[in-house]
């Protein structure tokens, strides 16, 4: 138990070789046995990014999906001088996810209703017909059509369709 607890100080310490750690003796038992633990504890549950992982690289830290920046463009568009709190910003978060949800969920069951594997633009059209009223849908089929035609139309000049 003496030579994990060494080890342990060594680290605490920054010393690289745990055998030249100050002896866990010259330190008060009760003070050099919680800051052991700790550092131990700290040493093992260390998931923070600033830690070097086994291949030397830092880790990162998760990716989190979020609609944030495209809210945000879209708020500087309509309205350049409000601004939106975070408060706000996670009610629209939740917005746009839910309708997400609801609009891919409906045509996924189009899908399976129709017997195809595969999600084609037809099931998302109706699915957005199901689930937005009436010139909230017509709305997002204008945009979305404008949007297609971009993406085709930059794939074209790339070369790869």
């Amino acid at each position: 138990m003496s030579a994990l607890v060494a080890k342990a100080f060594s680290v605490v310490n920054g010393d690289a070789n745990p055998a030249a750690a100050v002896a866990p003796s010259t330190v008060p038992s009760t003070t050099a046995t919680t800051k052991t633990k700790k550092a131990a504890k700290k040493a093992k549950g260390a998931k923070s990014s600033k830690v070097p992982s086994s291949t030397g690289k830092k880790r990162r830290a998760k990716r989190t999906e979020s609609y944030g920046v495209y809210i945000h463009k879209i708020i500087r568009q309509v309205h350049p001088e409000i601004g939106v709190s975070k408060r706000s910003m996670n009610i629209f978060e939740s917005i746009a996810e839910n309708t997400f949800k609801r609009i891919t969920g409906e045509a996924s069951e189009l899908c399976t209703r129709k017997g195809h594997k595969t999600l084609k633009a037809s099931e998302i059209i109706s699915a957005c017909q199901l689930v937005l009223p009436g010139s909230l849908c017509a709305h997002a089929q204008n945009n979305g059509a404008k949007a297609l035609k971009a993406y085709v139309e930059s794939m074209q000049k790339q070369g790869k369709a």
